[in-house]
């Protein structure tokens, strides 16, 4: 039997960044792991799309003035930042 751990695995990310995904895109947590892992195959647009999901999360907890969640994701994105910080410094460069 595959397990919750096994697709978490599957995926790149952590069960904190999935359920991040699962909150903006309002999306059960399967079809978050599966998201997820679509956005890190495109390695530079993916990492910069999840850290706008997440940056977008924040702001909502801070606009409904949910200061825990908001401090939560605030740790999920810095430790999304850490894993990934090089390629999306990358990719928005070469947007600017």
């Amino acid at each position: 039997m595959i397990t919750d751990d096994d697709l978490f695995a599957f995926c790149g990310l952590s069960p904190e960044e999935v359920a991040a995904i699962a909150e903006h895109d309002h999306e059960n947590l399967i079809l978050s792991i599966a998201h997820g892992e679509t956005l890190l195959e495109d390695e530079k647009k993916g990492v910069v799309t999840i850290k706008h999901y997440l940056e977008e999360n924040i702001a909502a907890a801070k606009s409904k003035g949910d200061k825990t969640h908001e401090e939560a994701l605030k740790k999920v994105y810095q430790a999304f930042d850490k894993a990934h910080p090089t390629v999306a410094e990358e990719f928005s460069k070469k947007r600017l």
